[in-house]
């Protein structure tokens, strides 16, 4: 191996260059590059903040809850308790500090009949009259949370009573409980399981703690909760990863470069009773998740911070601002950060080597990473063979024909019937073992399931998306690049497509399409708007694509459509491993309101949170994280005939890059490559495989090379 070829793959291998060894052509220039805070948050990783007005600022919705892990419908024994007459039901939520903007009483309460309910705070009664829906609106599910005076809160406990006196037992309200033998699959300790629920059978003149139910035999939680408008205690903001050899004007080639000195200005608004904590880590390679980065470590803190890094030991840099309040009114708010570096071009940039075009995606990364299924995983087997799949995608000409084969095939495998007993894990093998046995007892989440885990089973990523009266997969198609909706449950048996150019739609573009139809000039209203299918207007861009002869059958029909008609709302779990791990899991997920906190929703400007949940995003690529495309970063070396390359990817179950130069053929790689040029067009590709022979989408740049010598300086002369 030359010399100057050695060095070149240690400054890849290192993110820095020996600069004693070679000295070429240098020159010396200064990077000052702005993040502004809104632009890393969009682009960079974050929690618990949200977009504020010229900034970043703590996210101001928080929801005090003890009963989420063991809420839905429970087969162990009763789950609900009307409230008439004497029977009330008394919750006690403890606030460290009481100071709020604003606050809502959310509970999951059922109305069977008219009579009024009436909920008290700490004394202050109200009476609630909901708007329902339907032929009988006297009867049915309400609004999930109503607004009361932030005053009738106090520090230290918070009573709150439903009752409903002017009630009988078949003209009441129904309350659920949340169990306490339910609390441990659903990722809680039963043993804090009715330490805040308290009933009372004689109009509240006794009170008997943990002794629910009509009997006063069931332990465990009411469904009550505090929705409080205020800011997180902490968050936290970071960038995305900076590559510190790089100047914004650069192309996709840079030269090598050695950084001389390098420090960071940070800027945020940081009110009295509120911190800033400034942080930074270095890293010799650019994936965020992988293994050459430092701790993070603090530099600075307040509302400004100047800190000069020295040598930051390594070529990338991520800053990290986390956010604090001990007044949980007032949040502090990030402006800005500046990173200013020296750097030296330890050459220039080869006058003879032309990109003429480049496909090099920036990679999303989710904040929110979870575990994804191992492909080495028994049952995905199991289920591929038990089922037979590889016939039913035998003869595919791409990746999204399988995924419609399989959709296709999943929608045909049973009749929908809602599993009421026995309701199976999130697991196809339980799914199926269950229907084989009684002949049905599956739903639209048992339909998605069993689609997302048999697209696990060759290999492709799913996920299970809740949305208006509906359970959809979405999956991540290398063909397309990105994420797109499928409907397997019988009767609908669809994806979304665009009619523009006939490309399949995830939720990314099936949301924004759905608020520009139906809520054109303003946001939704949760506690007004009716949420239900939404028929396909004329003139709509989307329709649906089938592989099922016979549709539209059942309730499906060319203007309503699964897809865009739920497409109001999001909600997502994090990851997706679980044949691997049965718990925590919601319990009878779809059979009842989504009280189970452990799922991820989504916001934005005309879809404002929902205040029965915990956990909230409107980053995309939170929701829509990138997966097995790569990253190329390119330099060049003191010979003008080469480009030296390395990778970077977020690929569930990665087993390796494949490269192919000049179409000769794909061919393994680790994550460096040399590219040594010939005269004229050259093309390189690489893309990657996962452990199960999935390919994702190639990234790809054609180079043109023109014969010229090297004038560069050498060590020991150009001879």
């Amino acid at each position: 191996m030359k010399f100057p070829l050695l060095l070149s793959l240690l400054a890849l291998v290192f993110g820095a260059y020996p600069s004693a060894a070679y000295q070429g052509k240098e020159s010396t220039l200064t990077i000052r590059e702005e993040y502004p805070a809104l632009e890393s948050y969009a682009r960079g990783f974050a929690r618990d903040v949200m977009r504020g007005q010229d900034g970043v600022r703590l996210f101001n919705i928080e929801l005090m809850e003890t009963d989420a892990p063991g809420s839905g419908p429970s087969e162990k024994g009763q789950y609900t308790e009307p409230l008439y007459g004497g029977v009330m039901a008394r919750k006690v939520l403890i606030l460290e500090d009481n100071r709020t903007n604003g606050a809502s009483v959310v509970f999951f309460v059922m109305r069977v009949g008219g009579k009024p309910l009436v909920v008290s705070v700490n004394g202050h009664k109200t009476s609630y009259h909901p708007r329902t829906f339907g032929a009988k609106p006297e009867n049915g599910i309400p609004s999930r949370w109503f607004s009361i005076d932030p005053s009738w809160l106090v520090k230290g406990k918070n009573e709150i009573i439903l009752s409903c006196p002017e009630g009988t037992k078949d003209n009441c309200w129904v309350i659920p409980i949340s169990r306490k033998d339910e609390f441990e699959s659903g990722g809680g300790d039963p043993a804090k399981a009715g330490l805040t629920s308290f009933r009372s059978i004689d109009g509240g003149k006794k009170w008997v703690q943990n002794a629910l139910g009509e009997k006063g035999d069931v332990e465990g939680e009411y469904l009550i909760r505090l929705s409080l408008e205020r800011f997180r205690k902490s968050g936290w903001l970071a960038s995305p990863v900076i590559d510190l050899w790089r100047n914004p004007s650069d192309g996709f080639i840079i030269p090598m470069t050695r950084i001389n000195s390098l420090k960071i200005e940070c800027a945020a608004d940081v009110p009295t009773g509120t911190m800033v904590t400034w942080e930074v880590r270095s890293g010799a390679g650019p994936d965020p998740y992988g293994k050459y980065w430092s701790e993070y470590r603090t530099v600075g803190t307040g509302s400004s911070c100047t800190a000069a890094l020295g040598d930051p030991g390594g070529r990338y840099l991520q800053w990290r601002a986390v956010l604090a309040t001990a007044d949980p009114r007032i949040s502090p708010r990030i402006r800005s950060v500046i990173v200013d570096r020296s750097v030296t071009r330890v050459d220039r940039l080869p006058d003879n080597i032309y990109v003429l075009e480049a496909e090099n995606p920036e990679i999303r990364y989710s904040s929110l990473y979870g575990a994804y299924e191992r492909w080495n995983e028994p049952q995905l087997k199991e289920f591929r063979d038990r089922e037979k799949l590889d016939k039913v995608v035998a003869g595919s000409k791409n990746q999204f024909e399988v995924m419609v084969r399989l959709c296709d095939y999943i929608s045909k495998r049973w009749v929908w019937v809602h599993p009421g007993h026995q309701y199976p894990h999130w697991d196809a093998l339980d799914i199926l073992d269950r229907i084989d046995k009684e002949g049905g007892g599956g739903m639209c989440i048992q339909f998605s399931i069993a689609l997302i885990q048999a697209l696990e089973a060759y290999g492709m990523q799913g996920r299970l998306v809740n949305c208006v009266s509906h359970e959809l997969v979405e999956a991540w198609c290398d063909d397309y690049g990105k994420w797109i909706m499928l409907d397997p449950m019988q009767g609908s048996n669809v994806y979304n497509y665009s009619l523009k150019n006939g490309e399949p739609l995830g939720f990314e573009e099936l949301h924004k399409v759905y608020l520009d139809l139906f809520y054109p000039d303003r946001p939704i209203d949760w506690l007004t708007d009716q949420m239900h299918y939404m028929k396909n207007p004329p003139g709509s861009p989307v329709a649906a694509g089938t592989l099922d002869k016979n549709w539209p059958r059942s309730s499906a029909s060319d203007e309503l459509f699964c897809g865009l008609a739920n497409a109001a709302y999001m909600r997502i779990r994090t990851g997706s491993n679980w044949m691997a791990n049965h718990e925590p899991e919601p319990l009878a997920h779809g059979s009842s309101e989504y009280a189970w906190t452990g799922y991820i929703d989504w916001y934005d400007d005309k879809t404002p949170p929902q205040r029965l949940q915990k956990t909230f995003t409107d980053r995309p690529a939170d929701f829509w994280p990138t997966l097995n495309r790569v990253k190329m970063y390119a330099v060049t070396g003191p010979e003008n005939d080469r480009v030296f390359l390395r990778f970077t990817t977020f690929t569930p179950n990665f087993d390796t890059y494949l490269t192919d130069v000049d179409e000769e053929g794909w061919k393994p790689c680790t994550e460096y490559f040399p590219w040594m040029l010939h005269s004229g067009q050259n093309k390189f590709r690489v893309r990657v495989k996962n452990k199960l022979g999935t390919l994702g989408k190639p990234s790809e740049v054609v180079i043109n090379l023109a014969d010229r010598p090297n004038l560069r300086e050498r060590p020991g002369g150009n001879k």
